[in-house]
């Protein structure tokens, strides 16, 4: 009988994927079956929220309009954090009003191109005007309900009010109308007719140790997916399941460097008439796409993964250390690129995965 490697349950278990679930699911890759039970599944999923909803990841999502799984709920993550983290934040100067604003940042076109800009409105918020002129912006969450709530973001703020503004669709003006209801001022209401386009902009992005373990799990999945000799419950693997399941310090496990994780040349291994894949790419990959690649020795097992390595785009590469394991072959340049669709989604499926191998 099967058991969950993560708390050696009897299951009902869950089909797995490598990839975070919001960003999709990949063809021609195989999936986890009674490995992970659907508890832990659950658990280990609402970490992941963080790599596509709050990390620097979900930036490049929303630019390209790349959605998760059908009938997930769509976030805003200018909005709404996850999983513990804050809201992503652009916060800029209104070429129309010379107000200080948080914006949100309109979904790409989905289909796997780059936009040629990119554009946004205001997020939803109240601005507090100051007696010297200054402007203090305040995202409003979903769960910011009673005017109390937003009394005490103002009386925290470091200036002293003499007017106040506030920012909401037409579905939300009634909401917001009744929260800033003792504090008189004027809105702004809907979003502007025409999108401010943006030349350039700062993010402010905030994780937390559940980033590190979605990254941990992605890796550690792809790994016992790929290689047949492993299993996953096995006893050198038990502190980065320990960590993928329940957090920890996230330095011992995984790092970051620069760079991209294949600089050579690769070639794909199959070629699928309706993706289009050329045989080489140098260097650059020919559209986004999530890279993982496998090494290891005598003594130790790793990976690197790269998401949303694209044209113009290089992220940083995680490398992800899971644990010894000298009962392995070792690993020559193990590798997979998850590549998605140009066109954007076929039916279920957002992409395809190839194997690369190195050309030497």
């Amino acid at each position: 009988m099967s058991e969950c490697i993560y708390c050696a349950s009897s299951g009902p278990f869950a089909d797995e994927h490598a990839m975070p679930h919001l960003l999709g699911e990949f063809t021609n890759f195989p999936l986890l079956h009674d490995t992970v039970c659907k508890a832990c599944n659950e658990a280990i999923g609402q970490a992941e929220e963080q790599v596509a909803r709050s990390g620097p990841e979900a930036f490049v999502r929303r630019a390209l309009g790349i959605g998760g799984r059908k009938g997930h709920a769509k976030v805003d993550p200018f909005q709404r954090g996850s999983s513990g983290a804050p809201p992503m934040q652009v916060r800029r100067r209104d070429p129309r009003t010379g107000l200080d604003l948080f914006w949100t940042i309109d979904p790409g076109p989905g289909d796997g191109s780059s936009p040629t800009s990119l554009s946004g409105r205001e997020a939803r918020q109240v601005v507090v005007i100051g007696k010297d002129g200054s402007s203090h912006p305040i995202l409003v969450p979903d769960w910011m309900r009673e005017p109390e709530q937003l009394h005490e973001k103002i009386r925290a703020l470091d200036c002293e009010p003499q007017h106040i503004r506030w920012f909401a669709d037409d579905d939300e003006y009634e909401w917001l109308r009744s929260l800033c209801s003792e504090l008189g001022g004027t809105e702004n209401q809907g979003p502007p007719a025409d999108p401010v386009t943006f030349d350039g902009m700062a993010i402010e992005v905030t994780v937390t140790s559940a980033y590190f373990r979605a990254i941990a799990k992605a890796a550690f999945h792809y790994a016992i997916s790929a290689v047949h000799d492993l299993r996953g419950d096995e006893h050198e693997f038990e502190a980065i399941r320990a960590f993928i399941r329940y957090g920890g310090d996230h330095a011992h496990f995984v790092t970051q460097e620069r760079g991209c994780i294949m600089p050579f040349a690769v070639r794909t291994c199959g070629t699928h008439e309706e993706m289009a894949v050329p045989d080489v790419f140098d260097g650059q990959p020919w559209s986004y796409c999530h890279v993982c690649a496998l090494d290891s020795d005598r003594n130790d097992l790793t990976a690197r993964v790269q998401f949303f390595y694209g044209p113009g785009y290089r992220p940083p590469v995680y490398v992800v250390r899971m644990g010894e394991h000298p009962r392995i072959p070792r690993l020559e340049g193990a590798a997979h690129a998850f590549i998605y669709y140009p066109g954007g989604r076929r039916g279920r499926y957002s992409g395809q995965a190839f194997h690369l191998e190195e050309l030497r």
